[in-house]
């Protein structure tokens, strides 16, 4: 049977937690090994805190850092653990407000972006299917057919410029044509692949549950070479 902990002991604990994201907040009763007042060495503590979160936000948003700047993204990385710590301890999933922080388009759709990568480097694991299974398929059954979209992919639209950035970031070919990105993880590397308008679209209808032929009846698309984005990708799980 699980024991039930005093109220003033997890009144006492919650204080400890807030304070270790708030500058200057003391914490009353700390005290080390010999009964002696422990601050300092919390103060040290709470600094550590902070900096290792601050070293994890920089990890994920690598390419926002680089175009922010170290000064820039460490304020920016220092009020965002301050105002929104983790609620978890599965850190890989903190910061996906931290792109609410920034008020230019185009930095706040790279940092969506990167965040994405990292959650598709974690996602469940899938065989893809491959673009053969679609000649399985008979000519008249695939205006019905259904793309299942793999655990790891995702379409993030964004602003060409933020494309652009993330493009010389890793430095991949430009595709000054791209209105949104592709994240696939088919099996241990995450892949970005920038779409043009057509696909993207097509792509949201099918990750949308809608059929092929209803998803493709998009204006400008290319039907055989959006597919192969896709496929190519391993962004398709399987075909419905």
């Amino acid at each position: 049977m699980p024991s039930r902990r005093d109220p003033a002991d997890l009144a006492d604990q919650a204080a400890f937690i807030g304070a270790l994201t708030a500058p200057r907040v003391p914490v009353e009763g700390l005290h080390n090994g010999r009964g002696r007042p422990a601050a300092d060495r919390f103060a040290v503590y709470r600094n550590n805190v902070a900096h290792s979160l601050v070293e994890a936000l920089g990890t994920t948003f690598a390419a926002t850092k680089a175009t922010l700047g170290e000064d820039q993204f460490r304020a920016l990385a220092l009020t965002h653990v301050r105002e929104e710590p983790p609620s978890s301890p599965v850190l890989f999933t903190y910061g996906a407000t931290l792109p609410n922080r920034l008020a230019d388009p185009v930095l706040r759709d790279l940092a969506l972006l990167e965040h994405a990568r990292v959650q598709a480097f974690h996602a469940a694991d899938a065989e893809p299917a491959g673009m053969e299974a679609l000649s399985a398929v008979a000519p008249e059954e695939l205006p019905a057919l259904t793309l299942c979209p793999h655990p790891a992919a995702k379409l993030i639209p964004m602003e060409p410029a933020a494309i652009a950035r993330f493009q010389a970031h890793v430095g991949a070919a430009e595709a000054p044509d791209a209105t949104a990105c592709l994240i696939s993880r088919p099996r241990f590397d995450v892949l970005v692949t920038p779409l043009d308008a057509p696909t993207a679209t097509m792509t949201a209808g099918l990750f949308d549950g809608a059929p092929l032929g209803e998803a493709a009846a998009v204006d400008g698309l290319d039907l055989g070479a959006a597919l192969a984005a896709l496929f190519n990708a391993g962004a398709i799980k399987a075909l419905g």
